[in-house]
């Protein structure tokens, strides 16, 4: 990960229900820590171990499954109980039971291993995994500055996964393929020329996978750089109340109408048409045409266009600067 990106410690109470990015494994929804061994600093000391129960301070409990950061940091400091075998040996009932502080010992605790619980994503639909795999990441803990050791890239609750224009890709890329984490593209090759190979990946394990171009469809950009979606070209508008367009299936099969308001001081209009359809696993924006209208003119019948099309009207003055801009209107044709 580079400098610029905002690391965030991995071991964190406000991340749980929440996603976050690692290099090793990618979007991950944050499911929570759990303590799966704990050393105290004297020797021979097994446990079981217990922690007061808030409010009640004089009761023990075993330890919660999964527990908050805040408890794990206090128990580091502050130390465990363990039962006091001498001080039960003469209670037949005991065995099992948990004990209060009178029959406990507290002892300091060496060093704590620790697991965070991730649920590693594996697809999505519309911005939400639809396919998850559980993961962990063992931390081990010996003193307080370890708990801010191991990083993740927060990503919140809501995440909008882009996938690669692959057009673009260039050897030294890195990108982020989906259910494996991070990888940089190490090797171009000749498509379509080698259609069995598209490019070379190298994981963050040092691991190194081929790809073809149908699992190019699984690469996305990394979801904490900042890249333009080419859609975001439809939902662009300036004043479209002054235009109101309108697109309607015509009578014949296939046609659209489209039509839209007068707009004062427009001295022409131009209609842009757009196909959108779904190549090598990412959905994909086609400019078409510019369709120049004067000012009185201010409807078009559209082509019969197969699949999914989107059309918006621009208003320009004398001078070629806009007015009004729609946002855009879709349609489809099966």
């Amino acid at each position: 990960m580079n400098d610029e990106i905002t690391l965030q410690p991995l071991l964190r109470d406000d991340l749980l229900g929440q996603f976050v990015f690692l290099d090793e494994f990618g979007i991950c929804e944050y499911r929570g820590i759990q303590i799966l061994k704990i050393v105290p600093e004297e020797e021979g000391i097994n446990g079981p171990f217990y922690i007061p129960v808030r409010g009640h301070e004089g009761q023990l409990q075993g330890l919660p499954n999964p527990i908050l950061l805040e408890e794990i940091q206090r128990l580091f400091k502050k130390g465990v109980y363990v039962a006091d075998k001498q001080a039960n040996r003469s209670n037949p009932y005991y065995y099992g039971c948990v004990p209060d502080k009178r029959n406990a010992e507290l002892v300091k605790v060496g060093s704590l291993q620790l697991r965070v619980n991730l649920g590693k994503c594996l697809a999505f639909y519309e911005n939400r995994p639809t396919n998850m795999t559980e993961v962990n990441i063992d931390i081990d803990i010996t003193k307080v500055d370890d708990f801010a050791e191991k990083k993740c890239v927060p990503l919140g609750r809501d995440i909008n996964p882009m996938k690669v224009d692959i057009e673009l890709l260039k050897e030294g890329d890195e990108i982020y393929l989906l259910g494996a984490g991070k990888a940089s593209l190490t090797k171009l090759y000749g498509y379509p020329e080698d259609p069995e190979r598209f490019c070379q990946l190298k994981l963050v394990n040092g691991e190194t996978q081929e790809a073809d171009i149908e699992k190019a469809g699984f690469f996305y950009y990394l979801p904490y750089e900042q890249h333009r979606d080419e859609f975001d070209e439809l939902a662009e508008s300036k004043n479209e109340l002054l235009l109101l367009p309108v697109l309607r299936k015509g009578q014949t099969r296939g046609t659209y109408s489209y039509y839209w308001r007068e707009v004062p001081g427009a001295a022409r209009y131009i209609v842009k048409l757009y196909a959108i359809a779904t190549v090598y696993g990412k959905k994909r924006l086609y400019r078409l045409t510019e369709i120049d209208l004067d000012r009185n003119t201010r409807y078009l019948v559209l082509p019969n266009i197969a699949g999914s099309f989107a059309c918006k009207v621009i208003a320009e003055d004398r001078e070629g600067k806009p007015i009004a801009i729609s946002r855009a209107s879709e349609g489809t044709n099966n």
